[in-house]
């Protein structure tokens, strides 16, 4: 396998350590969210099952309250994402440009010169990397709560999850520096 360095000498991070750190990231992510979508699922009067839980997909006889859940159980998860990617990474110090799944795979993302990364940076490339990965959940919610539809909302998500993981993640196969775009328009690099 092919290793690439920046100019100050720092390996880019595997594919596979950033992979397993995300992984990692996201497990971490659906505990911190358990709390406030049990409270969701309590609110709403229905026991969790795999049917009626947050990855199932609404069917065609789905009532608006049950859409209007779904939005809302997407809406937590991209926001416990968001705070727990921004927060973790923009931390000054010895964990500055770390998530938990990034210190353990021994990963940083920092500038591409090597310097550490700004609290600025830090949430810049939280927000990109969100919009391109996470977003699309929320967008085939509201379009299922919008049309009354269920699934067409889901199945144009995962349509649009696809285009937007190969647009974003596309450039990381290519190029020294395997940047994905977010990376490129925060201006960073995983090391």
């Amino acid at each position: 396998a092919r290793t690439f360095e920046l100019a100050s000498g720092k390996p880019i991070a595997s594919l596979f350590k950033r992979g397993l750190a995300i992984l990692l990231d996201g497990c971490i992510v659906l505990i911190i969210a358990a709390v406030p979508l049990g409270l969701i699922w309590l609110a709403s009067g229905e026991p969790f099952d795999l049917e009626s839980g947050v990855f199932a997909i609404p069917t065609e006889d789905a009532t608006t309250g049950e859409l209007a859940r779904k939005v809302l159980e997407a809406g937590v998860l991209v926001a416990c994402w968001v705070l727990y990617r921004g927060l973790t990474t923009s931390r000054s110090g010895a964990w500055n440009g770390q998530t938990v799944g990034k210190r353990v795979c021994e990963l940083r993302i920092t500038q591409p010169d090597g310097q550490p990364i700004t609290t600025r940076i830090a949430w810049k490339r939280t927000a990109l990397e969100t919009l391109f990965l996470g977003s699309t959940g929320v967008i085939g919610a509201v379009i299922d709560l919008m049309t009354g539809q269920p699934p067409t909302g889901t199945f144009i998500a995962t349509a649009l999850g696809g285009v937007f993981f190969l647009v974003a993640i596309g450039p990381v196969l290519r190029g020294q520096q395997r940047q994905s775009l977010y990376d490129r328009l925060a201006g960073t690099v995983v090391i």
